[in-house]
């Protein structure tokens, strides 16, 4: 049995390929209790949902914390797959069925649901990147503004890289303390171009990084290349969707990267020199960063700078 959830603010739609019909709960502990009591029965395979921007937490983590897997899926994939179906109607219990035909057809990955100091860390990291992004807004207007209004948008600048210095170092204390985290982060900055905040959001936001092969971790974070062709017409690979927040930390550490860490540095000129644009090699050059981070965790050990074979297709 196969179970999807249509996660609102207020409440459940479940829906199952064993069940007739869709049954409602509440989005609350109450409402999980009575959806757990009626699991004890019969456990199901994997529950599906979409991530609705915090709503599915408590459903998500109540049903991973009792043993039942469970896999929050980006909304795009899902919709595309009713699409498929040929789905034009969209109700809550219409998307509950989807979503339990989506489990049982295509049986995606469990998620590891994040444990509350967990959630909370990935939190303050995300409200940093927030925070950076307000304060690059607010500079970006200094440029074009005098007076009063000037005035404004520099308090604002040095309350924004107050609150930013403040948040940092709360992740700096809360990855102090766990110890698996900690590890982690000192082995990501033994290579060059990775500084502590690139280190802490990398172990925050990509949890996943060491346990993937080289093809997986890639596709996660969106830097891995894709063809379009169609027959006799080669079109440009091109890269799409990942994890966004990760590709940007990723991003700025590629750059420092191309310049001081001998690897990526060789690798970069290697691709410039055969004809590659600029742009297009230092998307490579990012691939190629996360995919020797990813070995050097999985591998236990630090960046080396010793020379290795460069290969410049299929790195």
């Amino acid at each position: 049995m196969y179970l999807g959830i249509d996660v609102s603010k207020g409440k459940l739609d479940v829906g199952s390929t064993a069940w007739e019909g869709v049954e409602k709960y509440a989005n609350n502990v109450k409402g999980i209790g009575k959806l757990l009591k009626r699991l004890s029965v019969e456990k199901p395979e994997l529950v599906v949902l979409e991530s609705t921007g915090g709503y599915e937490r408590l459903v998500s983590k109540t049903l991973f914390d009792n043993g039942i897997r469970v896999s929050v899926m980006n909304p795009w994939q899902t919709h595309n797959f009713a699409k498929s179906l040929g789905n034009r109607a969209k109700t809550d219990a219409i998307d509950a069925s989807m979503l339990a035909r989506f489990a049982e057809v295509l049986k995606p990955a469990p998620t590891k649901v994040l444990n509350d100091g967990e959630y909370e860390l990935k939190q303050l990291v995300m409200r940093r990147i927030q925070l950076v992004q307000q304060k690059t807004q607010e500079l970006n207007r200094l440029e074009h503004t005098s007076g009063i209004v000037a005035q404004s948008i520099r308090k604002m600048v040095r309350s924004l890289r107050a609150e930013i210095k403040n948040i940092t170092d709360k992740i700096g204390a809360m990855v102090g303390k766990r110890e698996g985290l900690s590890k982690r982060a000192e082995q990501l900055k033994s290579a060059k171009g990775v500084g502590l905040i690139t280190a802490h959001s990398l172990c925050v936001l990509l949890p996943e990084l060491g346990t993937l092969n080289r093809k997986q971790i890639a596709a996660l974070v969106g830097v891995a290349p894709y063809n379009r062709d169609s027959g006799s017409t080669v079109g440009q690979r091109s890269i799409y969707g990942g994890r966004a927040e990760v590709r940007s930390a990723l991003y700025m550490a590629t750059l420092t990267a191309i310049r001081s860490n001998r690897k990526i540095k060789e690798f970069y000129k290697k691709l410039v020199s055969k004809g590659k644009k600029k742009k297009v090699a230092l998307v490579a050059c990012m691939r190629k960063f996360l995919v020797c981070l990813n070995a050097m965790l999985k591998s236990n050990k630090s960046w080396s700078d010793n020379p290795e074979p460069v290969r410049v297709s299929g790195s």
